[in-house]
């Protein structure tokens, strides 16, 4: 009987060892991929509360803006189940890009959980990361959450959803991303929260604007930054530009599409708006070279409900009559598009400018 008992005895020991040890590898991994106990989470962050306490609140970030498609479209119920699919996915994507980082990570006393800042949007979100050193955190974490979403949106099937990219039968959904990168101002919301403020952040988003679905987009600084300091001689060539791109208050800047075709989570075509800009002012400049004026301003397609490609068409198709030395009989056999009539007050405002000017030419 004893020996009986012994051998239980032992038994229990060694499960015991076993069930610790498994502990303490779940605890180490845990702890590498800076994913934190519960207790820990709730800890505030030592990296952002030194910066706002010493740093006199600013700092240089990587800021990423998704922002979800079609959103608003959905019934209200519908939207609550994307969200819950959305900060999931982003979860996913910041433990997958913490988990690639693990050296830097530890050596730099970084925690993914409390040192990164996720600024919730309604319909998207900002994710901002505070520190140095990791200079392409924020293009990687956009991979990984497209990435996310294209296995949560293979969790069914849905030919709405594939035909018109939402739907209100399944909670599957696609984002458009903008990166920028520069100086921010570090502050507190009305939780108590960290937040930011400064052109980075605008700046992420208004790009974020640009983009089609599954698309990154990023700010001209954010791609100097990323070819600059990121040791990658061809990556340079993932990029397509797009120069004078229009943004909020009329504006415009360079900006820069991420392209890879064999990931199947990447929208790598040409931005759709862009293009058709490049091939509208490429048009009007060679119909402007053959005397053909304008009398008010083009449309801009994103402001009106118009075929942006027939309309085009029937331009090329003007410029290449007059480019002919037909008669303006001719023109009379291009498709015609309806477009939006110019207000009194745009009319106003360039017969104002012609008188500036000087009468226009012929």
């Amino acid at each position: 009987m004893a020996g009986t008992s012994l051998g239980h005895r032992r038994g229990a020991d060694e499960l015991i060892k076993i069930r610790l040890a498994k502990t303490r590898n779940y605890l180490k991994t845990t702890h590498s991929l800076c994913i934190k106990p519960i207790k820990a989470i709730l800890m505030p962050s030592q990296l952002l509360d030194r910066i706002y306490d010493h740093q006199n609140r600013t700092l240089n970030a990587k800021v990423v803006f998704a922002d979800i498609v079609s959103y608003s479209k959905r019934r209200s119920q519908m939207q609550a189940e994307v969200v819950d699919g959305f900060v999931r996915s982003l979860k996913k994507a910041l433990e997958s890009t913490a988990s690639k980082l693990i050296s830097y990570i530890q050596s730099n006393e970084i925690n993914f959980n409390t040192d990164v800042i996720r600024i919730p949007s309604g319909d998207g979100a900002a994710i901002v990361f505070a520190f140095d050193g990791l200079n392409d955190v924020h293009l990687s974490f956009a991979l990984n959450l497209l990435k996310a979403i294209e296995e949560l949106n293979k969790e069914g099937s849905c030919d709405k959803f594939k035909e018109q990219k939402w739907c209100n039968c399944h909670p599957f959904f696609q984002i458009t991303l903008g990166i920028a990168e520069g100086k921010v101002v570090l502050y507190r919301d009305l939780n108590g929260n960290y937040n930011v403020a400064g052109n980075a952040i605008n700046m992420a988003a208004r790009v974020m604007k640009l983009a089609d679905p599954n698309q990154i987009i990023l700010t001209e600084d954010a791609y100097r930054q990323l070819i600059d300091l990121v040791n990658d001689p061809t990556l340079g060539d993932k990029f397509l530009e797009f120069k004078n791109a229009p943004i909020k208050h009329g504006s415009k800047i360079n900006v820069y599409q991420y392209i890879d075709t064999s990931e199947s989570y990447l929208n790598s075509a040409p931005i759709g708006s862009l293009m058709a800009m490049q091939r509208m002012n490429k048009t009007v400049l060679k119909m402007q070279s053959l005397g053909l004026p304008f009398p008010f301003p083009l449309p801009d397609a994103s402001n009106f409900n118009i075929d942006v490609n027939a309309f085009l068409s029937s331009m090329e198709g003007m410029a290449k009559i007059f480019e002919m030395g037909k008669t303006t009989d001719a023109i009379s056999d291009i498709p015609v598009v309806n477009l939006p009539q110019p207000t009194i007050g745009e009319l106003g405002d360039k017969a104002k400018g012609q008188k500036r000017t000087g009468k226009r030419k012929q």
